[in-house]
């Protein structure tokens, strides 16, 4: 099969995996287990390109996906995650510190990146993002509006920073966005733009298989994601992996001289397709292995979560509950799994002294601050992220 690399363009790629019948929005819970069983779902078809490594899923369909305000993606109620903004706000703010201009944040959410960062620097901003609904103030103007070719004539002000996290992945031709700001930097040539996505190369080099799902319909590597710069206009300033290897962070502009391209890891693995599925077989394994004996929760609820359940069609006789920090998300139910969404509070609910609980953590950033929970909470558990050698007792 010979598919265009929407990046470079390359008709030579690979498989890189295959599913059918997946949820297609993981972060919209729904209220009832009915109504989630009953989400839209459709095809993967991930392709990895052989001359600059993008990955992309060649059977997405872009008019299958509407975020709206029921969309829950607010990971801030991690102590993690929160670290984690607040280093990328103290770089950004230092970045832009000699530059004069407002912030623009391109999917901006409801705003509080964008908000925390404007008042850290003392300037005005304008964010985008069609699942967008709280109101604008006098320092910050919210759109509820997908940033386009159309959209980015509203900005009329001087910008010295453009903000895009986590956007670029679920566009199906994310160069779109670099070219709209076109515009922007011919008007300002000192601003700055931040760009971050989740990095390919930690998901190959952990074969989370899960980390593919129809929402991330592309992925970058460092080669791809400077194809896509270059090839824009703009140059690279820094690119680097973030948040322990799984995000990718790069700041780039137009003033920069121009940097070698980066070349493909050599070691990126030719049988990715092979791994992701023997993976898959390793967690459906354990997952039976510790349902033997065990209660099983799974802690996140956030898209490796509900991805994982689905990639492996496991329901809620298999994984009982799902646990999630997110107060928005307890109380709802996962897309097609339909497990109920619980919060750390509701845990004594599945303890028994006939059957032992363990919990898998979906994300091992956070397995620190869930052991630190179950610790204060008086939870019996054993804790595992399933990307160890071995489950881990808690530690008291």
């Amino acid at each position: 099969m010979s598919v265009a690399c929407p990046i470079c363009k390359c008709r030579e790629s690979h498989d890189v995996l295959r599913a059918s019948g997946q949820p297609i929005l993981l972060n919209q819970m729904r209220a009832t287990r009915a109504e989630a069983s009953a989400v839209a779902r459709d095809e993967l078809g991930f392709r990895s390109c052989d001359a600059c490594g993008f990955v992309w899923n060649a059977a997405f369909d872009p008019s299958a996906i509407t975020y709206g305000s029921g969309y829950v993606n607010d990971q801030s109620h991690s102590p993690r995650f929160r670290e984690h903004i607040r280093g990328v706000q103290a770089a950004l703010a230092e970045a832009c510190r000699n530059t004069s201009g407002a912030i623009l944040e391109i999917g901006c959410g409801q705003g509080d990146f964008l908000r925390e960062l404007c008042e850290r620097t003392g300037r005005d901003g304008i964010g985008f993002d069609p699942a967008c609904v709280r109101s604008s103030s006098d320092r910050l103007q919210l759109h509820r509006e997908v940033f386009d070719d159309h959209t980015v004539k509203q900005v009329t002000q001087p910008i010295a920073l453009v903000v895009c996290r986590h956007v670029l992945e679920h566009l199906p031709q994310p160069q779109r966005i670099l070219q709209s700001l076109q515009m922007i930097v011919r008007a300002n040539p000192r601003a700055m733009i931040y760009l971050e996505v989740p990095l390919f190369d930690w998901i190959a080099e952990h074969a989370t298989f899960f980390d593919l799902f129809y929402e991330h319909c592309s992925l970058f590597g460092e080669t791809s994601m400077q194809r896509m710069v270059n090839d824009s206009g703009l140059r690279t300033h820094s690119m680097q992996p973030t948040f322990d290897g799984q995000y990718l962070a790069v700041i780039a502009g137009s003033g920069f001289a121009p940097v070698r391209e980066k070349r493909m890891r050599e070691n990126r693995p030719i049988d990715m397709a092979d791994r992701l599925q023997r993976e898959r077989t390793h967690w459906s394994n354990e997952i039976d292995s510790l349902r033997a004996d065990h209660t099983v929760l799974l802690w996140g609820a956030g898209a490796k979560g509900v991805s994982v359940l689905n990639h492996l069609g496991l329901r809620d006789d298999a994984i009982r509950a799902v646990i999630d920090i997110n107060p928005a998300k307890q109380g709802r139910f996962v897309p097609v799994t339909g497990q109920r969404i619980i919060g750390p509070n509701e845990l004594h609910d599945f303890t028994s002294h006939d059957r032992p609980l363990a919990i898998i953590a979906m994300n091992p950033n956070y397995e620190p601050e869930i052991r630190r929970t179950l610790r204060d909470l008086r939870i019996d558990a054993v804790l595992t992220t399933l990307m160890e050698a071995e489950a881990l007792a808690p530690r008291g």
